[in-house]
């Protein structure tokens, strides 16, 4: 991901499971641009790995997407900070999700 000012960010994404077309989890975290593990870039600790979950099903003929994460090994002090920032993300995926929704249209 690169910012508006050209700062770069990698990401590393382990697929554990695929499951066409129900369930897709994986494991994420920032990484260099080799792809090594390194410590998120924020101030407050944030854990380094974190499992996804992305179930899909149907529910009236459309297709419901269902995701859940969890910090891995991570200290108290991360999963707390991980549990705070529930706002953040779901503001963040529902961004995206919109964005998706209007490609897709």
């Amino acid at each position: 991901m690169q910012s508006e000012d050209g700062h770069s960010t990698w990401g590393r994404f382990v697929y554990q499971e695929l499951l066409a077309p129900e369930r897709i989890v994986f494991v994420n975290s920032f990484s260099d641009a080799e792809g090594n593990v390194i410590p998120p870039p924020f101030e407050d600790p944030w854990p380094t790995e974190i499992v996804n979950t992305v179930t899909l099903t149907e529910a009236n003929g459309r297709t419901m997407v269902t995701l859940r994460a969890a910090p891995v090994r991570a200290t108290e002090e991360e999963v707390r900070v991980f549990l705070a920032g529930f706002d953040s993300m779901a503001e963040g995926y529902g961004g995206t999700f919109e964005r998706l929704a209007e490609v897709l249209r």
